[in-house]
């Protein structure tokens, strides 16, 4: 187990089939609106669209663990997890109903406006090359920041016990 990142072995430690058929059938479901949506949509839309998907869970990930591993510190993930449950709901909206500051915190700071706003634009408006670097440039930037509150909450972890 050594050379695999602590991170990683958290991170795949339960696996719920159950959410298997769900992934399943919302799939299904995709695939069959997609096949009746009226205007043709391109297999590049479509290959960008599953794409920008799957950033876009990468930085659910992201930003969950964002407001988990302050826990080392903490002691408690009760309120943080709450905080981040209810900061969800604005993942539910497009974010183009947003302006100023708060659209900006929206699609960098927490990007909640990546993971399903983002995809379905690209999907039936099309993919800017701006737009793809900002996307790009947010996973990576949250990729580090969390390795690097990963890290530093591992040298102050105690024990189990503590």
């Amino acid at each position: 187990m050594r050379p695999v990142s602590s991170l990683f072995v958290l991170s795949l430690r339960d696996f719920a089939a159950n959410s298997f058929v769900n992934l399943l059938m919302a799939g299904g479901l995709l695939a069959w609106s997609l096949g009746r949506y009226p205007e043709p949509l391109g297999a590049d839309r479509i290959a960008v669209y599953f794409g920008l998907i799957l950033v876009g869970n990468l930085l659910f990930y992201l930003v969950h663990l964002g407001f988990l591993i302050p826990v080392f510190w903490t002691h408690s993930g009760r309120g943080l997890d709450e905080l981040f449950y209810n900061l969800e709901r604005f993942a539910e909206k497009p974010h183009q109903i947003y302006r100023g500051w708060l659209r900006y915190v929206l699609l960098s700071v927490l990007p909640f406006g990546v993971v399903v706003s983002v995809p379905a634009h690209a999907l039936f408006h099309g993919l800017t090359w701006t737009t793809l670097a900002h996307v790009v440039l947010v996973a990576a930037g949250y990729f580090a920041f969390v390795l690097w509150l990963w890290k530093k909450a591992l040298r102050s972890y105690a024990s189990a016990s503590s």
